[in-house]
């Protein structure tokens, strides 16, 4: 007789970054039986596409602010979200609960502290976040993405299992492929990026040898007041792009380019590696704690891509490295290798085990 299985409730907030991974995590937990909850804020509900049968709650977020009011009204806000939160879980009655981030995670986490279900936190950055820095002390256990991650303190690396940041099944699917296209590079946006890739790009496209750029596809992500501009400025070139503001065949589009240039958040490296994919990324620099520097260094230790800072990030800085990259077959397939390398296409599967395990043997007292 097949083991009746229980409620997970996955927590994320705020960004993709944080709703991705434990969407990816939502359809594993299913197929292994489990039943799921969700628990996201105003902006995250726009990242989170579930089944009808994953109950979603929204709690929304606020931005502290920098002055005393503001930290005060954040604060009062939080215990607001605390009692919310308490009183969904003490509802759901879940086997565990698993916070991915943001600030929603904060009382989420703590009110299963109170109600005495076990937690863990997955840490999808090298740098530790300012949420998941608030509960490392209250949780059972912390995933995270990299092997070592900046800011967890040494009295809690007991805790700590690596398992890699999980990816949709669609990246799982296409990592097997290997009809790359040489003359293919993909720029991905998204709406922390689309705007300075609409500017910088199409301009280094001018700047390249015709030897290049007359046998040049590109696939470019755009912000959608944005498109006609950049279609005009490739007008001059020899390229003729494909522009969208969002690409359904992303998966497929990164498994067959030669190069793709993008910021640094934590789902789209988790993605190129998982592929082997290497990138040119250009940190988004208001991102907290430059979490996305710390993700980028990482990449370009490993030898899996190249870093451009955004002030250094100008046509001409692009150009010549597109020229060298594009240049060398050789150069490109060791980025690819060493980009697969540090990949974890079974990092979903990795955290679903994690969470059986201590689901299975948490003992508590639910109150």
């Amino acid at each position: 007789m097949t083991e009746k299985k229980g409620l997970i409730l996955l927590v994320a907030g705020g960004t993709g970054g944080h709703v991705f991974p434990a969407t990816a995590l939502n359809t594993e937990l299913k197929i292994r039986g489990w039943k799921t909850s969700f628990i996201t804020d105003n902006r995250g509900v726009k990242f989170t596409k579930l089944d009808n049968s994953t109950e979603v709650y929204q709690l929304n977020s606020i931005n502290p602010g920098r002055t005393i009011f503001s930290k005060l009204k954040k604060i009062l806000f939080l215990g607001i979200t605390l009692v919310k939160a308490i009183i969904v879980i003490r509802r759901i009655s879940p086997d565990l609960v698993i916070g991915f981030g943001g600030s929603m995670t904060i009382p989420s986490i703590f009110a299963s502290k109170i109600l005495g279900y076990p937690s863990i936190v997955h840490e999808q950055n090298a740098i530790l976040g300012r949420a998941n820095r608030v509960l490392v002390k209250y949780v059972d256990q912390i995933a995270t993405a990299y092997p070592k991650v900046l800011g967890i303190p040494a009295r809690y690396y007991a805790k700590i299992i690596f398992t890699g940041n999980p990816v949709r099944s669609a990246i799982t699917v296409v990592a097997q492929r290997k009809e790359i296209k040489t003359n293919q590079i993909l720029i991905l946006g998204g709406s922390q990026g689309a705007q300075i890739f609409s500017k910088i790009v199409p301009e280094a496209v001018k700047l390249l040898p015709k030897n290049i750029s007359e046998k040049l596809v590109i696939y470019q992500q755009c912000r959608g007041e944005d498109i006609e501009e950049v279609k005009s400025k490739y007008a001059n070139t020899d390229v003729t792009p494909t522009l969208a503001t969002f690409f359904s065949n992303i998966p497929e589009l990164m498994a067959t380019s030669c190069l793709i240039i993008s910021r640094a958040g934590a789902s789209t490296i988790a993605e190129l590696n998982a592929i082997g994919r290497p990138a040119i990324l250009v940190p988004y620099p208001a991102a907290m704690d430059d979490h996305q520097s710390a993700n980028a260094r990482n990449i370009a230790k490993s030898g899996a891509g190249w870093v451009i800072p955004q002030e250094d990030f100008t046509p001409i800085a692009l150009a010549e490295r597109l020229t060298i990259y594009l240049s060398s077959s050789a150069l490109l397939k060791a980025a690819s290798i060493n980009s697969a390398k540090i990949g974890y296409p079974d990092a979903t599967q990795k955290l679903a085990n994690v969470i059986e395990k201590i689901s299975a043997s948490a003992t508590r007292i639910k109150l």
